[in-house]
């Protein structure tokens, strides 16, 4: 089973499908212009995108963006995140679910393909777009965790061979509580964001040097 990933191992077959939709995710979205638009609106440039393997999907007239959970092994799991909609100038978030996710998905780590990269940081963040952010637009491993009030043991294991592992907790009370599970870690600290504001709301209204400021880290 690929570190950090928590539900049944894939076979090969399974594998190649999910390597084979992710091709068509990404194909849909050259030409479904909502999603794109959307990425875009949140400061994720078309080199992040690619990089992330980021998609559409469309069905039953919603439109998702899809998200790759990329793993050495290759696409682990594909989520599905359903695409605000832009109204009046302001995108706005459609009633019903958020995220779907495939059954039995489990809780797995973002991004662990990020735990194989040579760096003595690493940004822990709450969700899949705060790791995109975070990775993509500074050039440091993040890895996303599915939500503020998940935590499992073994995730302190694979953050062990880094020198600082950065918590990076929302501007609420369920990010300072996420931020605090750094707390007791010897190479961990936690850091909370202003109110209100999280690692991709910060790049989309201050840019990337407001962000790296934030985290104290200087620009890639």
């Amino acid at each position: 089973m690929e570190a950090g990933f928590s539900f049944t191992p894939l076979t090969r077959r399974e594998l190649e499908e999910l390597e084979v939709q992710t091709r068509k995710d990404q194909e849909l979205l050259s030409v479904e212009t909502r999603v794109l638009d959307y990425l875009k609106s949140r400061a994720l440039h078309e080199g992040v995108i690619r990089d992330f393997r980021l998609g559409a999907a469309v069905d039953g007239g919603r439109v998702f963006l899809t998200i790759p959970y990329l793993a050495r092994i290759g696409v682990g799991m594909r989520k599905l995140r359903r695409v605000p909609e832009l109204v009046d100038g302001k995108w706005v978030q459609p009633a019903g679910p958020k995220y779907l996710a495939p059954k039995g998905a489990g809780t797995p780590l973002f991004n662990t393909r990020a735990l194989s990269v040579d760096s003595p940081i690493l940004f822990a963040t709450e969700g899949e777009v705060d790791a995109i952010t975070t990775q993509g637009l500074l050039g440091f491993p993040a890895v996303g965790v599915p939500g503020g009030t998940v935590w499992r043991p073994s995730w302190e294991f694979l953050f062990a061979p880094y020198t600082e592992v950065v918590w990076l907790g929302d501007g609420d009370e369920t990010g300072a509580k996420f931020a605090a599970r750094a707390d007791g870690i010897a190479n961990a600290r936690g850091l909370v964001f202003p109110d209100g504001k999280d690692p991709n709301s910060v790049a989309v209204e201050e840019g990337v040097p407001g962000l790296a400021e934030i985290l104290g880290v200087g620009l890639e």
